[in-house]
């Protein structure tokens, strides 16, 4: 088993995210931690190694929702291209009312995952 990057967000969330490891774990006051697995496998032709891994776009935005949860709260959430989906997982932490996590067909299995993992389940039944 691939080992696990952990990374608190405290002050500034420059983080450079380790595409070698199989989870990502992101930590804040107001929500705690959330994990996220990544894919490691090879991408094939019918899949897209862009949406199986966490970009280190993802910390800076989990850690901005987390500094101004009323952005979120009681809202819908919309991530177009989650990948495994980090900002939406914790835009679900802090109460949104409802999340939609948005990907390539061939790659919603992860997010389906992901959702499961942090205790939300994919009550659509439909993924887009």
């Amino acid at each position: 088993r691939a080992p696990t990057m952990t990374a608190t967000c405290t002050g500034t969330a420059a983080v450079k995210v380790d595409h070698t490891v199989d989870s990502i774990r992101f930590n804040h006051p107001s929500i705690g931690e959330v994990t996220v697995l990544q894919d490691l496998g090879l991408a094939g032709e019918d899949r897209d190694a862009t949406a199986r891994l966490c970009w280190d776009a993802a910390f800076p935005m989990a850690q901005f929702l987390c500094e101004n949860p009323k952005l979120v709260t009681g809202r819908d959430v919309v991530e177009l291209g989650a990948g495994p989906g980090l900002p939406g997982v914790v835009a679900a932490k802090l109460g949104a009312s409802r999340v939609t996590l948005t990907d390539l067909p061939s790659e919603l299995e992860l997010l389906r995952t992901n959702a499961s993992l942090n205790g939300f389940g994919d009550e659509g039944g439909e993924a887009a």
